[in-house]
């Protein structure tokens, strides 16, 4: 099943978490702290995600560029500070790896930030201009590493991609700056597809 394979590279990079996202009290996560978290521009425009639903972010043409082989996946988030926002799965099984889009709409980029600890990972990035906070997770064997990007759409909502490998074989195990530049790669083209949409 998609979902379950996408939740296994997220729950092992996230250490407990649900379907990767971060967890509050997690040493590493896809947000940063308070008090050490990254200084954000403002964004370009809003992009409110009230109804939207994550699986039509990314539409036929972009999903074969991304080289996603599977159809998309909807589920709800099951914990976490993003609890009961929708989600979509979207896996190449040919590639073995997968991506996963969140579109939370009960909390802000900075308020969310400023719920999660730390990361030496973290780092403010911007996405079609759009203010963002990619972050790494590592997992604990051989393709669970995974990416997150972070966008600040709208007041008090965010928009999160995740992607990561899945159950990889050795010769299709990502290095992890390939893995954020894919998850980037996600966020443009669903932000492309969110704009057209607005």
């Amino acid at each position: 099943m998609v979902s379950l394979a996408l939740l296994a590279f997220g729950a092992v990079a996230c250490e407990g978490s649900e379907a990767g996202t971060p967890n509050p009290t997690a040493p590493a996560s896809g947000g940063s702290s308070s008090s050490a978290g990254p200084s954000l521009p403002p964004r370009p425009q809003e992009l409110p995600l009230d109804g939207v639903d994550p699986c039509t972010l990314l539409t036929e043409q972009q999903r074969a560029s991304l080289t996603f082989d599977q159809p998309p996946f909807p589920d709800k988030q099951l914990g976490g500070l993003l609890k009961d926002s929708p989600t979509c799965s979207y896996r190449s099984s040919a590639e073995q790896f997968g991506a996963l889009i969140i579109a939370g709409t009960a909390i802000g980029l900075d308020e969310y930030l400023g719920e999660l600890q730390a990361n030496p990972t973290r780092r403010a990035i911007e996405v079609r201009g759009f203010p963002a906070v990619q972050d790494q997770m590592q997992g604990t064997g051989q393709g669970n590493d995974a990416c997150f990007v972070d966008l600040d759409v709208a007041d008090g909502q965010l928009l999160e991609l995740q992607f990561g490998q899945i159950a990889a074989d050795e010769d299709k195990v990502l290095p992890m700056e390939t893995l954020c530049a894919k998850a980037v790669e996600v966020a443009e083209a669903a932000l492309t597809t969110l704009q057209e949409q607005r």
